[in-house]
């Protein structure tokens, strides 16, 4: 085999021999290089002896080396898209990196170097791989190994790394050259820039400690290398680092981008003073961006230039502002490490200082200046105390008060009634939070909610013009609510939050291409809102929040020009919170609130209605419960009637501090009681969920997550099932009820595994509904494939495989309404057609939930939707005693607190048993779900029948198969499928 290989590399050496003898060779240099390329691809021209025979006769004598290094770059890459992850691409990228490296030079200097100005010149093409490629190659090829200044190339290597988005390359690269320069080995020119990259890197990184470092380390070669001072440099490339990253909407700018700013701001040769202007209006900007820790390196900057450089017409009023400006902006990175409150707390108090020894006069503008010190102080002691021991924590809040007090008895001198004090406010009511005075927090947060009510719009209904529009002050009261027990009004504060942030992020046209740079890094609120939703148990405003969480994270809303009607799809007052704002009295509270006067009434009248607003909420939330007497009636029914000795019933009721399970089986009943923490409960469900609805996260987690509940619901009862049960009837309360529990995994299997479910719901039995005396098996079969803005190509498949599967039943008659036909008229007919407890109706459509609105929660037809109201409203005149009903749609299994599902109105209105979804299902493999299901399902009546049905179709979407492999084992294709009936049968 040794012998054939050696042949085949013989014959392609003379290949390439020929090629390079050939006429064309010299009379058409473009051809004659994609000619070398053909046998380079074929496996010719891999030698240096071939690269450089070719060169000789294809260059000549007098063509200029550069100008020629250039031409490969043209000839070869002429019309080539660039795509690193295209094999072809990279080929041809590697072969034009090999020829140009090989062009012969004697150039000292590698900045001259042909194949370094054709690599600089392929940026310009945009090839980045190109430019990684040719700086490689050469730095490996003859040249790199002889020149001395390998530092050069490694400088080039490192942005070329970056490029392709290799930072941890590019460091070990940049790190290296910073180890030769200590030792002298590098060019003062290329040490200084090798430094300034890596700062730049780490500064992206917020190893804010590390980037002063580095810049202290670069400063020596400042004056040598471009005749500046040490802090005109570290301008130049603090604007460079912190103006890149304030546009870079999704990913950190290049460090060729920060490059260029930096040298382009060196260029014009500024006194350092000129730069203070720009340097603190950063501080503004990056504060509300993807970077805000940038904020502190930029804040440091402003120290620097007033002390070694203060501009001379630097009024006492624009210093002072400077002073507060440096300490917020460390204040805001106190996270990263703890030194920067001492730092911030050093600004605020070297400000007082200067005012109280007479160095700035006071003024009202300096009084309101010393005010936001005070607020700045006593929020860094806020800081350190949450970080505190026990001992240290009492002295440090107390501290905290002290100067947040004083700060406030300035601003209320001044009676400005600005709506940005409002942050002193709040972190007054935080500071009293955590010390367990929950009056005076809510009289603190009440004057932060008012603070500069005098301009701005009030509406204690509309989530946008709630109180103060600062979404930092709102969410803090939420925060605070929060930790006190008051989640449902938390909830409503941490909407209004994420309204206002989405209503501020893009005001106007002018700045609507910065929007993405403002808001990137505010899912703070999002991420409140979501977890205090799950915390009680309300899932589907919970997933409406995160869904706008994605879109804001990706931008989408921006770029879809979200409006703010489309936001309050996703976070809305629902219908309860509307009554409790109204029945509280919050609206009348704030009657006065534009008189600066009767500003102290108004704070004290709103605090004691937020005080009380979370239990007017609950009490919202109660009253939707099922009435006492109809919840007797249905209770005299005994769940274990018409249990088989497989089957089972199983019952969680959560209540604060503990978890009632009860077992029924066909010969007992068990019941314990065992602690839980409901609120962690709630989010550990919620994330349950949204990590088995997203087919993108990994399965590992799915399990982990799935383990932690088992050991929850299932644990303390686990011996009392036995391996005898085979079906499980779930009776959940509304923290419970949307669990996925076929995904629950117990460390082996999945418990789909194990059991077929079904979601027993006997607060929807309708003990009055009609149910005709004939039996009819009949099959109504609706199919909506083609709605307007709505493609649906799995409906259209899945009618079919129902059509063909049901077909073949002689004794089921069938109807089919598909595209034309699949109306909200032939709907409603077929529903209220008389079946007598048997047949079917399945529904493959598209579905909306808005779980503050019946009648925004509708199904698709084509000509129009049908609402949840309308369904429920129709119902109501006219019931339904059809035995199986399959809603094969998004989400229709969902309900919440003001919105009745689409699966518990159908139940209460006779229907037996609902398949149903609980959320968003798939094209590709909802088909192969109904194959599987109505293959295996023969009586239409039965709840443990259509479970079992359901069970297998699950099982072999879970199962790898030879046609569709693993494809659908997450549980994000076949765990939503859920059947639900009000009785055991």
């Amino acid at each position: 085999m040794s012998r054939l290989i050696q042949l085949l590399r013989k014959l392609r050496r003379c290949l390439s021999l020929r090629l390079l003898e050939a006429p064309e060779c010299q009379q058409e240099p473009a051809a004659a290089l994609e000619a070398v390329y053909s046998a380079y691809c074929s496996g010719g021209m891999r030698t240096d002896s071939e690269v450089a025979l070719f060169l000789k006769s294809w260059m000549g004598d007098k063509d200029d080396p550069i100008q020629a290094a250039k031409f490969m770059v043209d000839v070869l890459m002429s019309g080539v898209t660039a795509d690193p992850s295209d094999h072809t691409y990279r080929q041809r990228c590697r072969f034009c990196a090999r020829m140009v490296a090989a062009i012969p030079s004697d150039v000292q200097s590698v900045y001259e170097h042909p194949a370094c100005v054709a690599a600089i010149y392929s940026l310009h093409c945009s090839h980045t791989y190109l430019f990684k490629a040719i700086l490689y190659r050469l730095l490996l090829g003859p040249y790199g190994r002889e020149v001395t200044s390998k530092a050069d190339l490694f400088t080039q290597l490192a942005v070329g790394f970056d490029l392709l988005n290799h930072p941890k390359r590019a460091e070990v690269l940049l790190r290296h050259v910073q180890a030769m320069a200590r030792v002298g080995a590098v060019q003062p020119s290329t040490a200084d820039f090798a430094l300034r990259l890596l700062a730049a890197m780490h500064a992206l990184q917020a190893k804010i400690v590390t980037v002063l470092l580095l810049n202290a380390e670069a400063e020596p070669y400042a004056k040598a290398v471009y005749g500046l001072s040490p802090l005109q440099v570290d301008i130049a490339w603090t604007l460079a680092v912190c103006g890149t990253a304030m546009t870079a909407f999704t990913s950190p700018p290049p460090l060729i981008a920060i490059s260029v700013a930096a040298f382009k701001h060196i260029a014009k040769r500024r006194p350092a003073s000129e730069d203070l202007v720009d340097i603190d209006m950063l501080m503004h900007g990056l504060d509300r961006g993807r970077y805000p820790y940038l904020s502190a390196l930029s804040s440091m900057m402003v120290l620097r230039i007033m002390r070694e450089a203060p501009p001379k017409d630097l009024d006492d009023e624009s210093l002072a502002m400077t002073f507060v400006n440096a300490g917020n902006a460390m204040l805001m990175n106190a996270k990263l490490i703890s030194e920067w409150n001492l730092m911030a707390r050093h600004c605020f108090e070297e400000l007082i200082k200067q005012v109280d020894g007479g160095e700035i006069l006071m003024s009202l503008e300096i009084q309101y200046q010393v005010a936001q010190a005070y607020a700045g102080i006593g929020y860094s002691f806020s800081n350190l105390a949450r970080e505190a021991t026990s001992d240290d924590r009492v002295d440090l809040y107390s501290k905290a008060k002290e100067h947040l007090d004083h700060a406030i008895g300035l601003l209320q001198q001044l009676r400005r009634d600005a709506w940005i004090e409002a942050s002193v406010w709040s972190a007054a009511g935080h500071v009293e939070a955590a010390c367990g005075r929950i009056h005076d927090m809510h009289r603190r947060f009440a004057a932060a909610l008012l603070s500069g009510a005098t301009y701005y719009q009030l509406n204690v209904e509309d989530l946008v013009h709630f109180f103060n529009p600062d979404e930092y002050t709102r969410l803090k009261y939420s925060e605070a609510l929060a930790d006190t027990g008051h989640t449902h009004t938390a909830i409503l504060l941490a909407k209004a939050a994420v309204s206002s942030i989405h209503h501020h992020a893009a005001p106007t046209e002018e700045v609507a291409e910065l929007a993405p740079a403002y808001i990137g890094t505010r899912t703070l609120a999002h991420r409140t809102l979501i977890n205090e939703l799950s915390e009680v148990g309300r899932y589907n405003e919970g997933e409406l929040a995160y869904d706008l969480l994605k879109e804001n994270e990706y931008n989408e809303f921006t770029q879809r020009s979200r409006s703010e009607a489309g936001v309050a799809q996703h976070v809305a007052l629902t219908p309860f919170e509307l009554e409790a704002i109204r029945q509280s009295g919050l609206g009348a509270a704030t009657c006065e609130v534009k008189c600066l006067d009767q500003r102290d009434a108004t704070v004290n009248r709103l605090a004691e209605v937020f005080a009380g607003l979370n239990e007017t909420i609950q009490e919202r939330i109660n009253s939707r419960c099922i009435t006492e007497a109809l919840a007797s009636a249905r209770g005299e029914i005994d769940p274990a009637t018409n249990l088989g000795e497989t089957d089972a019933v199983l019952r969680f009721i959560s209540s604060g501090s503990s978890l009632s399970i009860s077992l029924s089986t066909y010969h007992e009943k068990k019941q314990l009681v065992v602690p839980v923490d409901e609120r962690a409960l709630g989010s550990l469900i919620f994330k349950f969920r949204q990590q088995c609805r997203l087919s993108s996260s990994d399965l590992p987690s799915v399990h982990a997550l799935g383990q932690q509940l088992h050991q929850i619901l299932f644990g303390p009862i686990e011996d009392a099932i036995g391996n005898e049960i085979t079906h499980l009837y779930i009776e959940a309360d509304r923290l419970l009820a949307s669990i996925p529990f076929a995904a629950i995994h117990d460390g082996y299997r999945y418990l789909i595994q194990r059991f077929s479910f079904a979601y027993l719901n006997r607060v929807a039995l309708n003990v009055n509904a009609d149910v005709t005396v004939r039996n009819t098996e009949h099959a109504a079969i609706f199919a909506c494939t083609n709605i307007p803005r709505e493609e649906l190509p799995g409906a259209a498949q899945e009618a079919k495989i129902i059509f063909r599967q049901l077909g073949m039943r002689s004794d089921l008659e069938l109807d089919c309404y598909i595209d034309q036909e699949c109306t909200a008229e032939n709907f409603l007919r077929e529903i209220i057609r008389p079946r007598g407890g048997h047949g079917l109706v399945h529904l493959a459509t598209h579905a909306s939930f808005n779980p503050s609105s019946d009648a925004s929660s509708s199904l698709a037809f084509l000509g129009g939707e049908l609402s949840i109201r309308t369904l429920r409203e129709k119902l109501e005149k006219s019931s339904c005693d059809t035995g199986l009903f399959v809603l094969s749609a998004c989400g229709t299994a969902r309900q919440d607190i003001d919105v009745e599902g689409f699966s518990s109105v159908l139940l209460r209105s006779g229907v037996g048993i609902v398949l149903s979804t609980l959320w968003e299902t798939f094209d590709d493999s909802a088909p192969e779900f109904f194959r599987y299901f109505y293959a295996n399902i023969e009586d239409l009546s039965s709840a443990s029948v259509a479970a079992s049905a359901a069970r297998v179709a699950q099982l072999a979407l879970l199962t790898p198969s030879c046609d569709s492999g693993s494809a659908f084992a997450h549980p994000a294709h076949w765990a939503p499928y859920i059947v639900a009936t009000a009785r055991v049968s």
